[in-house]
C-alpha cells in the first residue's frame, strides 16, 4: 500500500511511503482498508479524531497522536512519561535494525535524511546482535 504524507514537521512536500502487508493480526494494510470501510473516509486525512458520540471528526492533529499513544501506554502498565508519539518512528527504526535492514531501507521508511541520526537507532537495534559477551551462555 503507498501512502501519500502532504506534510511533516520538517517541510511541506509530498512524498508517498510504502506499506507493507503482513498476513496477521497486526497487518498495518488490513487496518487500514477496514478503517476506510467502517469510516467512509473517501477524501482528505485518513487519521482523524472521533467524539464520544463515534461520530469522526476533522484530522488528527500531533498532540492528539501523542496523547493516544500515551493513553495506551499507560493502560499496558507501562510509564508514560517515557513514550511519545516519537517513540513509533524510533521503535521502527530501531527493531528494522535488529532484524537486518540497512540504513538505507530504514531511511527510505522514516524519511531521516542523514545517516547520523538514523545510526543512533541502528546502533541501538545490534547493541545486543553478534555481541562479544553472548559466548557467556555457552560457559
Amino acid at each position: 500500500m503507498d501512502v501519500r504524507v502532504r506534510e511533516t514537521k520538517t517541510k511541506n512536500d509530498d512524498f508517498i511511503k510504502g506499506v507493507v502487508y503482513t498476513y496477521n493480526e497486526f497487518c498495518p494494510v488490513k487496518a487500514t482498508k477496514e478503517w476506510i470501510k467502517i469510516s467512509k473516509i473517501t477524501t482528505g486525512a485518513l487519521f482523524r479524531s472521533i467524539d464520544r458520540h463515534g461520530n469522526i471528526k476533522e484530522r488528527l492533529s500531533d498532540k492528539s497522536v501523542a496523547l493516544i499513544i500515551k493513553k495506551y501506554i499507560g493502560e499496558l502498565g507501562l510509564d508514560a512519561s517515557d513514550f511519545a508519539a516519537h517513540s513509533l518512528r524510533s521503535g521502527l527504526s530501531t527493531s528494522a535494525a535488529m532484524m537486518g535492514m540497512t540504513e538505507i531501507a530504514i531511511m527510505k521508511q522514516t524519511g531521516h535524511k542523514t545517516r547520523e541520526m538514523v545510526d543512533r537507532y541502528v546502533q541501538a537495534g545490534l547493541r545486543y546482535k553478534n555481541n562479544a559477551s553472548s559466548i557467556l551462555k555457552n560457559l
